[in-house]
């Protein structure tokens, strides 16, 4: 069953949305050579308090003989697929891709999002690739119709930077999530489109 989403939930949605937007686009202006994972996750957990934002990440537990997630942010340098957990001794250098996964409970809605940085000078091949797989999120999006998930990137080897991206096909990518999620639930909830109409 689908359920369509209120005005005033899908506001609370944006606002969750933007938070992780915020802290994320924070988090790709920091990660230079010689900057831990650690550190990005120690400013990540900062800005997420000083928003009055709960981590979704932290703590997260899905089986009972699990520890719990130690980190509000998940990294992974390079070669590690996704959620990495951050450390002091990951630290970045010149040519790395590191990518920074956030989710964030905000009235009670959950923003989730993820970004690629290059760190310092990246090979050309690289760089391709990065501005290949975005390209192919954006136009992804237009294909499925949907005006909803969003994008950050950076003004890093000629990627541009942009809050918020809009494809050719008019759709504005911005973070969404499934639903409401408790503040005492410790599961994320998973980001899913919510159509808006012109």
């Amino acid at each position: 069953m689908i359920h369509l989403k209120s005005p005033e939930e899908i506001e609370k949605m944006r606002k969750a949305g933007r938070i992780v937007a915020e802290i994320l686009f924070e988090l790709g202006e920091v990660a230079k050579p010689g900057v831990s994972t650690g550190y990005l996750d120690e400013i990540a957990e900062k800005e997420i308090n000083k928003r009055g934002g709960i981590s979704a990440f932290k703590g997260y537990q899905p089986f009972d003989d699990d520890a719990p997630y130690p980190a509000v942010i998940c990294t992974s340098v390079n070669e590690q697929v996704v959620h990495g957990i951050p450390s002091d001794k990951v630290v970045l250098k010149q040519g790395d891709v590191v990518g920074i996964d956030l989710g964030v409970i905000f009235d009670d809605y959950v923003g989730d999002a993820a970004i690629t940085v290059p760190i310092g000078k990246v090979e050309k091949s690289t760089r391709k690739l990065l501005q290949v797989t975005q390209q192919s999120l954006l136009e992804g999006s237009c294909d499925a119709g949907s005006r909803t998930a969003w994008e950050i990137s950076r003004r890093r080897s000629s990627l541009t930077r942009k809050a918020m991206a809009t494809p050719s096909c008019g759709s504005t990518l911005v973070t969404a999530s499934a639903g409401p999620c408790t503040r005492n639930q410790r599961s994320p909830t998973t980001a899913s489109p919510v159509r808006e109409c012109a």
